[in-house]
């Protein structure tokens, strides 16, 4: 029995549209995990800090997590297996500090960190003579004037004087300032910084490093809205390392040279009245000079009037012809409404 052409070919064709459909298929199932595997991999080999950021950053702050939190979390430093070389200053505070999770730095052996401030009273017999006294103290101790107040309160004399002296030498400093007159008050007190200075050191390393790393993913990021966004933190660590280090100068100033506050006092003695006086000769004196001057003013006055009486007689007039022009109106103005209302 022959077959039919027609539904012969129609059958081929039936048979190429299904292996064409199964071919398709399984390359749309079979390419994305083809190349969802090689991203993977190459993530994993890659050594590109900016790529696994920017992959894992929608991850993060999905959970709350900032983004210097996640430049820490992805790029934690690894701890050298041997020890470190000789560098500079910068190098060596970065090696040291190989991990966020160090001891606090204050925990470590340190120096003492104290600011020192005295306060001496003295009284004293020369009061010009004891201040120059002081002020020639200062090259020999390493120290400076800071403010000086010259001031009288009754029969005393004040001259306070606020120094700043090198710490290593403020005792020998103290000790010859006693020597000057009575000593009436002394007093020296210490604030010890030590917790404050090393915390602020420890967070400094840490902000450098954090800056080291934003640096390096501005680098190697390509894209805008991450360079924009790394831009923004980095110059937020930089502001704070900024803060941070003002407040560690101005902590090295205090405890390098101490605050001494010098008051030289002496007594003046009252001044003595010689006799008492009633006074009445000076009383009659002033009077009558009050009255000669008061009379002298009123005859200037009078002087006055008399030269300027033309102008006075010429404006008196002017307002007198004024005021009869303006009567003259008015009498007028009311006759005519008389005449007015009277007529029929």
């Amino acid at each position: 029995m022959e077959q039919n052409p027609t539904s012969h070919s129609r059958g081929n064709r039936e048979a190429i549209w299904r292996t064409a459909s199964i071919i398709f298929w399984t390359s749309a199932l079979f390419v994305p995990l083809i190349l969802v595997t090689f991203s993977c991999v190459k993530l994993k080999s890659g050594n590109g800090e900016s790529g696994e950021w920017a992959s894992n950053k929608s991850e993060y702050m999905a959970r709350g997590v900032r983004v210097e939190e996640v430049s820490t979390l992805t790029e934690m430093p690894r701890e050298s297996p041997t020890a470190p070389t000789a560098g500079s200053a910068g190098d060596s505070a970065i090696r040291t500090s190989s991990s966020v999770f160090s001891a606090p730095a204050y925990a470590q052996e340190a120096k003492p960190k104290i600011i020192y401030t005295g306060t001496v009273e003295l009284k004293v017999s020369n009061l010009p003579d004891s201040a120059e006294a002081v002020l020639e103290m200062l090259p020999r101790f390493q120290g400076y004037l800071s403010e000086r107040n010259d001031s009288t309160t009754g029969t005393f004399q004040f001259v306070t004087l606020t120094v700043r002296i090198d710490s290593a030498r403020l005792n020998g400093f103290l000790d010859e300032v006693k020597k000057l007159g009575e000593v009436l008050k002394f007093s020296l007190a210490g604030q010890e910084v030590t917790e404050e200075y090393m915390d602020l050191e420890a967070r400094l390393k840490q902000l450098r490093l954090s800056e080291e790393r934003l640096l390096e993913i501005m680098r190697k990021s390509g894209k805008l809205t991450e360079l924009l966004e790394v831009e923004r933190e980095l110059t937020n660590k930089q502001i704070e390392i900024e803060r941070i280090m003002g407040r560690l100068r101005y902590l090295d100033d205090r405890i390098s040279y101490s605050t001494v506050t010098i008051t030289l006092s002496t007594e003046t003695p009252p001044v003595q009245i010689a006799g008492f006086n009633w006074g009445f000769g000076d009383t009659f004196k002033s009077a009558y000079v009050s009255l000669k001057t008061f009379v002298r003013g009123f005859l200037k006055g009078v002087i006055w009037i008399l030269v300027y009486s033309p102008i006075w007689v010429a404006i008196l007039v002017i307002i007198w012809l004024l005021y009869l022009v303006g009567r003259k109106i008015v009498t007028a103005q009311t006759n005519l409404q008389k005449k007015i209302i009277a007529s029929p």
